[in-house]
């Protein structure tokens, strides 16, 4: 029997999860921090956000026939214009959201292994991270579902086409 190359939804939902939250998230307690405990609020508030965001998405996906995720959606109403500006957005958003993660990374690696980097080094090690984690891609994505957290889900029966 051969081995399927796809990912499963158990696998692409944590890898679409981190991916869409991780930079908000990831800088989200330093930012907090300062407040105090009352700054539960903004996490229930965060947590409602993003549930109502894949709400809206999801209802996007049952009104609308055409495929292309969020792109396709702008697409149906805008055109093909709109579809260009929704895929063109969340591309600088991705760019800007993996580097603010891969900061948060370095951020944590300093604490942790009592680093202390200059801002060239800082540069330096976030490229690294950004390179180490890009290069994950060129073995397909299995292996960057394999990567996420939830690696168990590697081992799904579900798969998507």
């Amino acid at each position: 029997m051969q081995k399927s190359k796809k990912m499963g939804v158990i696998q692409l939902t944590p890898l679409t999860a981190i991916n869409m939250m991780g930079s908000g998230i990831i800088l989200f307690p330093a930012n907090l921090a300062s407040i105090g405990t009352i700054s539960i609020f903004g996490w229930i508030l965060a947590a409602l956000g993003a549930t109502l965001l894949a709400y809206a998405f999801s209802i996007c996906g049952m009104f609308s026939r055409k495929g292309g995720g969020m792109g396709g959606y702008a697409e149906y109403r805008f055109g093909i214009r709109g579809n260009f500006v929704a895929n063109f957005t969340y591309a600088i958003s991705l760019v800007i959201a993996n580097i603010a993660i891969a900061t948060g990374v370095v951020s944590y690696m300093t604490y942790v292994f009592n680093w202390t980097l200059s801002p060239a080094g800082t540069c330096l090690v976030t490229l690294l991270v950004l390179m180490s984690a890009a290069s994950i891609s060129f073995f397909g994505s299995k292996a960057a579902g394999k990567f996420s957290p939830l690696e168990s889900a590697a081992y799904s029966p579900l798969s998507v086409d």
